[in-house]
């Protein structure tokens, strides 16, 4: 089945959208990878393989909230 035909297939690009890895995470804020994964301790993730996502509305809000994760 394509990602066409999928039900809420368009959803999907959009929630997608919303994690981030903790690779990202270090790029975008200019942190080390180390200090990503230790944000990324005190957050909400999921894990998929190998990989750990965290919501960047989290993320934003815990920025916003208390200027640091």
């Amino acid at each position: 089945m394509s990602a066409s035909n999928k039900p809420h297939a368009h959803l999907a690009a959009t929630e997608h959208a919303d994690w981030i890895t903790a690779q990202e995470f270090a790029s975008e804020y200019h942190v080390g990878r180390s200090t990503a994964y230790e944000a990324f301790k005190r957050l909400k993730t999921i894990r998929i393989g190998g990989c750990v996502r965290a919501r960047r509305s989290e993320i934003e809000e815990k920025l916003a909230r208390y200027g640091r994760i």
